[in-house]
C-alpha cells in the first residue's frame, strides 16, 4: 500500500496516473490495474500500462534493462527483405 500513498491526488478522475514511480521489485496489485506507471529501467523511466494478465507478477518482469541487440546477419536479411517488398510494390503499381 506504500505505492498508493506516493500517488499524487488528481482533480480529474479521468486522468491517468502517470507520475506514480515504482520499483521493479514491486508486485502488481488489483488496486493498480489499468493504470499507467513509471518504472526505472536503470537508465531512464519507462511507462508501463498495468493489465489484468500482469496481476501478481513483479513489475520488473515487464521492463527490459538492457538494449536488444541485432546481429549483423539479421540486419542484412532485413535489408534484403525490404528491397524485395519495394520491388513487389513497384510491380503491382
Amino acid at each position: 500500500m506504500d505505492l498508493l500513498r506516493k500517488a499524487p491526488r488528481r482533480k480529474s478522475r479521468h486522468m491517468c496516473l502517470t507520475s506514480l514511480r515504482t520499483m521493479r521489485t514491486s508486485t502488481v496489485l488489483s488496486c493498480l490495474l489499468f493504470k499507467t506507471i513509471l518504472v526505472h529501467s536503470g537508465a531512464k523511466y519507462l511507462k508501463l500500462k498495468l493489465k489484468r494478465t500482469m496481476l501478481g507478477h513483479k513489475i520488473g518482469e515487464f521492463i527490459y534493462t538492457k538494449k536488444r541487440s541485432i546481429s549483423i546477419h539479421s540486419k542484412l536479411l532485413l535489408k534484403l527483405k525490404a528491397k524485395r517488398v519495394k520491388k513487389a510494390r513497384k510491380k503491382n503499381l
